[in-house]
């Protein structure tokens, strides 16, 4: 697992490299983790509170090149880059 970015609320933003299509990451709050989607920033299962689900989407809409970068990086066992807020 590496943590990617955080945002406010405190989630963490992870990837991990052995991860299973589709293109995803993972939000991490208070020990829960919840996949999102890349291409429809959209929890793939799982639920967060309305608040940090509109934080993530936001966030995730802004900074969607750079999540896929990062996830074809995870595939390829490749570093991953940090991705800032907003």
């Amino acid at each position: 697992m590496t943590v990617v970015a955080r945002l406010p609320g405190g989630i963490a933003i992870v990837f991990y490299y052995d991860d299973h299509p589709p293109a995803h990451f993972h939000a991490i709050v208070n020990g829960i983790n919840v996949p999102f989607d890349i291409d429809e920033p959209m929890p793939i299962r799982g639920m967060l509170s309305p608040s940090h689900h509109r934080t993530i989407r936001g966030w995730a809409m802004r900074h969607r090149d750079e999540l896929f970068l990062n996830w074809a990086l995870a595939r390829a066992y490749q570093p991953l880059a940090s991705i800032g807020y907003p």
